[in-house]
């Protein structure tokens, strides 16, 4: 059970490419790429959740979100000055993440009936909510490398001018979290041979700057999209 999740807990922060059933129809997996790699190399992680019975997914999006985020516009790369959500980057960021339901009911049940141990996920990202019933995880070797949404976050909130002064635990979090709220539905890259890592936010409204731009010594926001 530990393994299991530390596994999931591994998933944390990324960006999930997709998901669903595999071929076969049996398994359920994700495909995940990690954000950002310590060279911003593109690296696809697979995450099999085997003998899935069961697989629920609905939308994490309110449903005034929705009614400003029809727009097919907003599912390409030129969304222009459109309110709502930005569908075009292609991926959904995994947080708040994964959390393992203990004592789950229907766990149980399918774990009596069929014979051997199964296991309930909750999974959740900025667009979908997702409710897996399986029997074990296969996940890739743990990558001994950190993850730089940390760091990421910490620059951002930076660029957003907070009071400078030693944060608490509590205020740490909430930092974080404000900053997910910005940087979620980021697509970080290289372009070119600049080493730039440029972000896409998922949310597109005018009101709000548009574009945030990591370079390697200083943090700056463009005002259009």
């Amino acid at each position: 059970m530990a393994e299991l999740r530390q596994a999931l807990d591994d998933t944390f922060d990324h960006a999930l490419l997709r998901h669903g059933f595999m071929h076969h129809n049996r398994d359920y997996q994700l495909v995940i790429q990690p954000l950002v790699t310590p060279r911003a190399e593109t690296v696809n992680l697979r995450y099999v959740f085997r003998h899935c019975v069961q697989a629920i997914c609905v939308t994490a999006l309110p449903p005034h979100t929705w009614a400003v985020s029809l727009d097919d516009r907003l599912t390409t790369d030129e969304p222009g000055e459109l309110d709502g959500h930005y569908w075009g980057v292609n991926w959904q960021m995994l947080y708040p993440g994964a959390t393992l339901i203990t004592d789950s009911p229907a766990a149980r049940h399918w774990t009596e009936a069929v014979g051997i141990d199964f296991h309930e996920v909750r999974i959740e990202t900025d667009a979908h909510a997702l409710t897996l019933i399986f029997s074990a995880l296969q996940a890739p070797a743990r990558n001994p490398a950190p993850s730089r949404i940390e760091e990421l976050a910490a620059l951002f909130t930076a660029a957003q001018q907070h009071d400078g002064q030693p944060n608490s635990g509590r205020q740490k979090k909430q930092h974080h979290h404000d900053a997910h709220r910005e940087i979620k539905g980021a697509v970080a890259h290289r372009r070119g041979d600049e080493g730039v890592i440029v972000f896409h936010p998922a949310t597109v409204s005018k009101e709000r700057p548009g574009v945030t731009t990591h370079t390697s010594n200083r943090i700056y926001r463009r005002t259009a999209l």
